[in-house]
């Protein structure tokens, strides 16, 4: 317990990512309205600006189109749209980095007890899933999706695996069946 006790400030108790992200979240928005040192000026031109918003779009319509059952209402794609669009980057820049390294070290990994039968790769989205798991109560559903900027936990592995075609070569999936689906979103 902490109460009445002097606090350091120099001694943080989150990383580096988690202060950037809670601290400054401003500061993570992506758009081109700050230069290369921080000041606000809008550098795009109009037909950079105008392709940054079709992809943004497409974010915002396909989450928009997920019924979360649990709660009886769709996911406001609107609201999460920044940080919807950090996840799916967040992936696809984890993977760009995953792959380099299996290629410097041109090994297949030694497999866990229990998933000798999986590839390096499905285990790669395997964790990534798995680092969202969580229970939420049907309730707390509603509440994620009127008023916070993420999507919730579910939601945050499922569509940017399903934007994500390396996930569907791994798993050999159908183009057109839910984990790849023909439409896919992508910022860059």
């Amino acid at each position: 317990m902490r109460l009445k006790k002097f606090v350091d400030t120099r001694i943080w108790f989150q990383g580096p990512a988690q202060v950037d992200a809670y601290y400054a979240p401003n500061l993570n928005e992506m758009s081109g309205r700050f230069d290369e040192y921080g000041n606000l000026h809008n550098w795009w031109d109009a037909k950079t600006a105008k392709k940054f918003h079709e992809k943004t779009d497409c974010f915002i319509k396909q989450y928009n189109a997920v019924k979360v059952e649990e709660a009886g209402v769709y996911l406001n794609g609107q609201l999460s749209v920044g940080e919807n669009i950090a996840d799916n980057a967040g992936v696809k820049t984890a993977l760009i980095a995953y792959k380099s390294w299996l290629e410097e070290n041109a090994y297949q990994e030694a497999a866990l007890p229990g998933f000798q039968n999986m590839t390096s790769m499905q285990m790669f989205f395997l964790a990534y899933a798995n680092n969202w798991c969580s229970l939420i109560r049907p309730k707390h559903y509603l509440q994620i999706i009127m008023a916070d900027v993420h999507a919730p936990s579910k939601y945050r592995a499922i569509i940017p695996l399903q934007n994500r075609p390396e996930f569907s070569e791994a798993f050999h999936c159908p183009i057109g069946s839910p984990m790849n689906p023909v439409k896919k979103c992508s910022i860059w």
